[in-house]
C-alpha cells in the first residue's frame, strides 16, 4: 500500500514545526484528524515516527529517515506539477538543455531564442553546468540535450559536432606581454588567475603545463570569467579563458586580449543525447543547433 501524499505533507510540517497542532493547522484539518494521520502511517510501517516532548514533536531515528525521503518525494511531486501545468499553457512538449559556460557565452543564448521563436510549443529548461556533470545528467536522463567541451568521458551518449572556441590570454593594459599572440611557455613566467579546478579550461591549462614540465603560478582561483577578469584588472595577474567571454568582459575593464597560440587553445564542442530515439521535440533542437552551429562556424570563417 502507498502512503498518502497528505499525511506525508502533514509529517515533514509536524517535524519542522515541531508541533503537530501547528502542522495540523497548516494542513487544514483537525488536531485529532492529523494524530489519527500520523497514526496510520506509523501502523504502515511498523514503527514510532514521531516522539511527544513537553515542547511539542520530534522525530524518531526512523522518523528523520522518513523526512529525508519525504522532502525529496514531494519535491519531485512538485516538479511533476510543475512539468503538466505547462502543457495547460497550450506547451506541448518539454526539453531539459543542460550547457557548459562556454557554450553559454558564445552563440548558444541565440540558438535558443531562435528555436523558441520557431517552436513556441516546446518549453526548454535551460541550465549551466560543467561538462562531466552534463554528460552524466544526459546518460541518467536528467536532461534530454547536453552542451558539452571536448575531453570529457562520453560513454553512452552520442556526439552530434558543435562549433568550438579558442582560448586567449587576458592581461592588464601595461602588463609586459605584448603583441597579437603568446605562446603558453610566455604566460608560464606571470601569475596567473585561474578558474576553479575541475572546469574544461583549468584542465587544458594543467595538462598543458604537466606536459611542458613548468610549475603553474596560479595564485588566485575564481568560479566565473568576470571575475577572473576583475582579478586581472586589479593587477593579481593574467588569466586565460574562452575568447568571447573574455571579449565580453575585458570592455569594461579596459583590458587587453592575446590571442593563444597553442594548438590545445583551440577546443571543440559538441551536442550530446542518450543513446536512444530520441523524440521529435529533442530531434528539432538537435538539429537546430547543430544548423546554428554550422551557420556560426560560416559567418566567422
Amino acid at each position: 500500500m502507498l502512503p498518502n501524499l497528505n499525511s506525508l505533507l502533514l509529517f515533514q510540517r509536524a517535524v519542522e514545526s515541531g508541533s503537530l497542532s501547528k502542522a495540523a493547522e497548516q494542513t487544514h484539518i483537525a488536531l485529532s484528524a492529523a494524530s489519527r494521520r500520523i497514526a496510520l502511517l506509523e501502523d504502515m510501517y511498523g514503527v514510532s515516527l514521531l516522539v511527544r516532548t513537553s515542547s511539542g514533536v520530534e522525530p524518531t531515528a526512523a522518523g528523520a529517515t522518513l523526512l529525508a525521503h519525504v522532502r525529496k518525494l514531494l519535491a519531485d511531486v512538485d516538479a511533476m506539477n510543475t512539468d503538466m501545468s505547462t502543457y495547460v499553457d497550450g506547451v506541448s512538449a518539454q526539453v531539459k538543455c543542460f550547457a557548459n559556460s562556454s557554450a553559454l557565452g558564445r552563440g548558444l543564448p541565440d540558438a535558443l531564442a531562435t528555436f523558441t521563436s520557431t517552436f513556441p510549443d516546446i518549453r526548454l529548461e535551460v541550465r549551466e553546468w560543467r561538462s562531466r556533470k552534463i554528460v552524466q545528467a544526459v546518460r541518467s536522463g536528467i536532461a534530454d540535450v547536453g552542451v558539452i567541451m571536448a575531453g570529457v568521458p562520453t560513454d553512452g551518449v552520442t556526439l552530434y559536432p558543435y562549433h568550438g572556441d579558442r582560448l586567449i590570454v587576458v592581461v592588464p593594459p601595461d602588463h609586459p606581454l605584448r603583441g597579437d599572440r603568446v605562446r603558453f611557455s610566455q604566460v608560464l613566467a606571470h601569475d596567473l588567475v585561474s578558474l576553479d579546478k575541475g572546469t574544461a579550461v583549468s584542465r587544458a591549462i594543467e595538462e598543458a603545463a604537466a606536459e611542458a614540465g613548468r610549475p603553474l603560478r596560479s595564485r588566485m582561483q575564481a568560479q566565473s570569467f568576470h571575475a577572473v577578469c576583475r582579478m586581472v584588472a586589479a593587477g593579481l595577474g593574467v588569466g586565460i579563458l574562452p575568447e568571447l567571454s573574455g571579449v565580453t568582459y575585458q570592455q569594461g575593464l579596459g583590458l587587453r586580449t592575446l590571442i593563444l597560440d597553442e594548438p590545445w587553445a583551440q577546443r571543440d564542442m559538441f551536442v550530446c543525447t542518450r543513446k536512444e530515439p530520441l523524440s521529435l521535440p529533442i530531434r528539432r533542437l538537435v538539429e537546430h543547433l547543430v544548423g546554428h552551429s554550422i551557420a556560426l562556424t560560416a559567418a566567422t570563417e
